[in-house]
């Protein structure tokens, strides 16, 4: 009796447990790879060969971690590599370049992240910025990593290398007040090599210097006149280097990027007209919010040579890629000749859409009708889509593996787990596109 008694007992107890589990909402199943810590992936970039594709972790939790991985997508196995291994970050290590103290974890890679790649072939080899020092690594028979430029305790940001004439352009200084320098890779010796040459002397902020194609000029952005507006330096490596102020109005512009042909320069504009700041959502029209908080901006372009009055917007209410920018896009049209496309996130973070940058130019009016990308929905290589869409980059030449008139894309964007993964998706001239891919094993 006593035994019946006590099996009844563990029934029930076991029963309870069940209910009481049954209760609380579970997880989703981890997709392959994971760990079971919760971690975000961002920042897909695609490598110079065309067939690697890195990305950003972020691990979160009372430590956060931080790690750069790396994946041929097209492999057998897609295996991800360590590029950066993991290491533990602090909250708020320092104020960020904007003079601010981070507070979305995403921002903490701020000083460690910023990976650009340098050269793939029998090694791959990239550059970026750890704990504020900038640095190059290999990886060849594990991660080799050499110091490039240290910080100084102060912070290093925006790397950019150019096969051109094989210099990292960079921008470095203090909380608030940074220039703009580049030097030389040295690639049997990375940390040794010719000194920093430094390109700008201002009191403000200069930063997120980008190469021109043809690796002569650069373009920036700048808080010289009290709002930051866009530079570029042409001739940046010789004696006779001219300095021109792109756009000259109150708006602040930020995140500049070349077209391929190296005749426009993309950007963003941060929002000033009260009408698309008003708390509209809460039906509090006397309510201004934060446009940085709601990421209003404006897609715009303006032509190198003609400068300000040539300025145009090309899409509004954009997401502002704070690593990338805006990525440019050419298909040839039936005439074969190239139209120049400019892929964006919606302000709303739920769709990838493009415009046409020759119908812009042919148009009286700015940011002509939007192309919405369109097709089944997209497998996916690092977990399911859920939503939210953030950093999206395509290849930078020609990809073979695409065939003709078409490429592909990665982004990163939600997944079933509310968790970061990258995603990717072949994409047509006519704005279609089509899966290639399985869940990453």
């Amino acid at each position: 009796m006593k035994k019946t008694n006590l099996l009844l007992l563990i029934c029930s107890l076991i029963l309870f447990v069940i209910i009481i589990f049954s209760l609380f909402p579970q997880s989703t199943k981890p997709y392959p790879g994971d760990t079971g810590v919760a971690f975000d992936d961002i920042n897909p970039l695609w490598g110079p060969d065309d067939e690697t594709l890195a990305f950003e972790r972020i691990h979160k939790g009372r430590t956060i971690k931080y790690e750069i991985y790396m994946f041929k997508p097209f492999s057998s196995g897609k295996n991800i590599t360590a590029l950066v291994e993991h290491r533990d970050l602090k909250k708020n290590i320092q104020d960020d370049i904007w003079g601010s103290s981070s507070q979305n974890i995403s921002e903490y890679s701020n000083y460690n992240s910023f990976l650009q790649w340098i050269r793939i072939d029998n090694i791959y080899e990239y550059a970026y910025i750890k704990t504020s020092d900038l640095y190059v690594g290999k990886l060849l028979d594990g991660i080799q990593e050499s110091l490039f430029v240290s910080s100084k305790n102060s912070i290093n940001s925006y790397p950019d290398y150019s096969s051109k004439n094989n210099m990292i352009v960079f921008a470095f200084g203090s909380k608030g007040r940074t220039n703009i320098f580049a030097k030389e890779y040295n690639r049997e010796n990375p940390s040794k090599g010719s000194s920093e040459v430094q390109l700008t002397y201002t009191e403000s902020l200069d930063t997120m210097p980008r190469w021109s194609p043809d690796g002569k000029h650069i373009v920036y952005a700048s808080r010289t006149n009290g709002n930051m507006d866009i530079y570029i330096i042409f001739n940046a490596l010789t004696n006779n280097r001219e300095y021109k102020q792109l756009t000259k109005d109150t708006r602040e512009e930020t995140v500049p990027t070349w077209s391929p042909d190296g005749n426009l320069i993309a950007f963003y504009s941060l929002r000033d007209d009260k009408e698309d700041t008003l708390d509209k959502e809460n039906n509090n029209p006397g309510k201004e919010i934060d446009p940085y908080k709601r990421k209003i901006f404006d897609l715009c372009i303006v032509d190198v040579i003609k400068g300000h009055e040539s300025l145009r917007i090309a899409a509004r209410d954009v997401f502002r890629q704070e690593r990338r920018g805006p990525v440019w896009v050419n298909f040839s049209n039936n005439s074969n000749k190239f139209d120049r496309y400019i892929l964006y996130i919606t302000g709303n973070y739920d769709e990838i859409r493009a415009v046409s940058i020759e119908k812009l130019l042919n148009s009286e009016c700015d940011y002509p009708e939007v192309i919405h990308i369109k097709g089944r929905q997209e497998k996916v290589l690092l977990g399911h889509i859920y939503g939210n869409i953030t950093g999206l980059d395509c290849p930078p030449g020609s990809f073979e593996h695409a065939g003709d008139n078409c490429i592909y894309l990665a982004y990163s964007a939600l997944s079933e787990n509310h968790q970061k993964r990258i995603y990717w998706a072949l994409l047509y001239s006519d704005f279609t596109f089509d899966s290639q891919t399985e869940d990453q094993p």
